[in-house]
């Protein structure tokens, strides 16, 4: 805090300068696109030295003065990256790490109109009100799991992520084994294998 009132410093002050030039945009296109920001990227420490962050952020107003203002939630990921860059050796480390974080996380492979599941995190299913044995009774297709009327949404938005390779933000209805259902913010990110 005192740094920051000193030196009046900005959040161009944290990015490094080989990221500023594609940093910017890449917030406004996603800010553009779904209203909000979830941008994981370097932010540059008092030492120099980087710490990959996921950011979350959107636009607010001041509601006394009117001026608008950003309001950023973030939290480090240095050693959940440094991870997922190691070899699958360390598949177990990384799946303890996710499931340590807010949320849940998967990966899926997409198959058609199928969206098959690699990879779920505790979180995802404490969310869901489920577990892994009913999750793959549906030989694991996530899709099976939203709400008619939000499935061809949830299509449109894949395709948007994969073809303009933009990170891409939905909500949906998950349908809940016992009844009902509830609706969950879904955060998408494409990673091809190749």
């Amino acid at each position: 805090k005192e740094d920051v009132e000193r030196d009046h410093l900005t959040l161009m002050d944290l990015i490094f300068e080989e990221d500023s030039k594609s940093y910017f945009p890449m917030v406004q296109q996603s800010l553009d696109t779904a209203g909000e920001a979830f941008i994981a990227h370097y932010l540059k420490k008092k030492d120099g030295a980087g710490m990959f962050v996921c950011c979350f952020g959107k636009i607010a107003q001041d509601q006394k003065y009117g001026f608008p203002y950003s309001q950023i939630m973030f939290g480090e990921m240095t050693a959940l990256y440094e991870t997922a860059m190691l070899s699958m050796e360390n598949r177990l480390i990384l799946s303890n790490v996710l499931d340590s974080l807010m949320g849940g996380v998967g990966v899926f492979r997409v198959e058609g109109t199928c969206f098959i599941a690699e990879y779920l995190s505790e979180g995802f299913f404490d969310i869901v009100g489920t577990n892994k044995e009913i999750f793959m009774k549906t030989s694991g297709d996530f899709s099976r799991f939203i709400y008619g009327e939000d499935i061809l949404k949830l299509h449109e938005d894949v395709d948007n992520c994969i073809v303009k390779g933009v990170h891409t933000i939905g909500e949906y209805r998950f349908i809940k084994p016992d009844s009902g259902f509830q609706w969950m913010k879904v955060h998408f990110s494409y990673f091809d294998r190749e």
